[in-house]
């Protein structure tokens, strides 16, 4: 009997025990490629359009976009937007008082009229939405304000093609009023606003919409050398310094 409960004891304990591990074999080294940096390219150059030596004006250029009438000899790079800009149309203004329901009539059918011509023929509007807020700051926005207290000297001020930007429009001056016709603000006004926001800046002559301080009520619309030139703007990559008319050559 002794020898039998040490047998089952020596085959107890052999159950319970672990069997000795076979060597482990080391995992294969698997060697990555370098990767491959391809040379960075450099960005398409864009040409310019081709101006129509019977109508392209290099002094009129420099002046619409390159702002040489109020800064010469104009070395602003053009400036233009980049897509048709939704219109936030304020129904108050900066202190809070309700603007009445013709002048944002006016001035909304002003705007519908014109951004196409700003706009080169390329775009016009994407949209008007009136409201309390405010869309400054975001993309693809323009948000139209009504300074309380007025602007000093001015019948509007404006952001030049910075998307998410403002118009002002300065419907309270006293000294010379900015309305005709029932509206606070004339359409001549709106239209000189809004080509500022496309990009342009002031120009040399009573004909133009982009000429400052052109007072009365004649609905005044964009010249022919606003038109063409606009177009050509339009057409034209954004940041171009390119004065000479020469050189311009045409887009596909």
């Amino acid at each position: 009997m002794r020898y039998t409960l040490c047998l089952l004891a020596l085959v107890t304990v052999g159950c319970s025990g672990s069997s000795p591990s076979a060597p482990s074999t080391p995992a294969p080294v698997v060697t990555q490629p370098a990767p491959v940096v391809a040379p960075p390219v450099a960005p398409p150059v864009v040409p310019l359009p081709t101006s129509d030596p019977t109508l392209f004006s290099q002094i009129f250029w420099n002046e619409f976009v390159h702002n040489a009438f109020d800064a010469p000899p104009g070395t602003e790079p053009l400036r233009r937007l980049a897509q048709a800009p939704m219109i936030y149309l304020k129904t108050i203004d900066e202190a809070g008082n309700a603007i009445d329901a013709f002048t944002l009539q006016t001035v909304e059918d002003a705007m519908r009229a014109v951004a196409p011509t700003w706009g080169g023929g390329q775009f016009g509007l994407a949209g008007i939405q009136r409201g309390t807020g405010t869309m400054e700051g975001q993309h693809g926005w323009y948000t139209v304000k009504w300074p309380n207290p007025p602007l000093a000297g001015l019948c509007g001020l404006t952001q030049i093609a910075v998307d998410g930007g403002w118009l002002e429009l300065n419907y309270l001056r006293s000294d010379v009023t900015c309305g005709c016709n029932g509206s606070k603000i004339r359409p001549r006004t709106v239209y000189h606003e809004l080509g500022h926001a496309f990009g342009y800046f002031h120009t040399d002559s009573d004909t133009d919409v982009m000429r400052q301080g052109v007072n009365g009520c004649a609905d005044v619309r964009p010249s022919p050398r606003e038109v063409y030139h606009a177009t050509l703007a339009y057409r034209t990559p954004v940041g171009s310094t390119e004065r000479v008319s020469g050189r311009l050559q045409i887009i596909d």
